[in-house]
């Protein structure tokens, strides 16, 4: 069994589990970018959590950044203050603010297509979100998820090249492995955050 360890051994290790096949190598990198695009729409980890330089905003509206997946929170940056904004659809933001430039403090947000929009109209913002998986390559042999999950890189990749190859009952069995690896990774991340977290109680709750 090859040991994981970057984007060249985890190649070889897709050749050895389809060795039958002799086309694998033609497709091995394009099961890994499958399977990169299938994992970033499942996971969710600390890890791909991360902090937008501040986003200046012309008449309220910016680009996300490039790597965005999902956001977390998103504050508008007035001087030394930072107020918290809650989404809002577009839809209910155009209704709320009318006149999104008349002033004010922005209250919420919205995001449309690549962009983000403020109602009323912000200066800028930050935003904490979930950041795309950075994509193996040659010129980048590793990251965070292989090196923390090489199992799971592994055979979500075969997973990829068995529903190529339409190898049902391989697509069966890595289907299974895949979720098992997620679930595993998944119980951790909640163990990293959560563990030894007490529970807080609101005004007039009694335990």
């Amino acid at each position: 069994m090859t040991t994981i360890t970057d984007y060249p051994s985890l190649l070889a290790s897709i050749r050895k589990w389809y060795r039958d096949r002799s086309d694998v190598e033609a497709y091995a990198v394009d099961f890994v970018g499958l399977a990169e695009a299938s994992l970033e729409r499942e996971l969710r980890t600390r890890e791909m959590q991360t902090t937008s330089p501040s986003i200046a905003l012309t008449e309220g509206k910016g680009p996300l950044p490039t790597d965005y997946l999902q956001y977390i929170n998103v504050v508008m940056i007035d001087g030394q203050r930072r107020y918290p904004l809650d989404y809002i659809d577009p839809k209910g933001g155009d209704q709320s603010t009318p006149q999104p430039s008349a002033g004010g403090t922005a209250q919420k947000f919205s995001i449309i297509g690549a962009e983000i929009l403020t109602y009323p109209w912000a200066g800028s913002v930050e935003m904490v979100y979930f950041q795309a998986i950075p994509r193996l390559s040659t010129g980048t042999p590793t990251n965070w998820l292989l090196s923390k999950a090489p199992n799971l890189y592994l055979h979500a990749s075969l997973y990829e090249a068995a529903k190529f190859f339409r190898k049902n009952d391989d697509i069966v069995v890595e289907r299974g492995f895949k979720d098992q690896w997620i679930g595993e990774l998944m119980a951790g991340n909640e163990m990293a955050l959560y563990a030894h977290t007490g529970i807080e109680f609101g005004a007039g709750q009694l335990p």
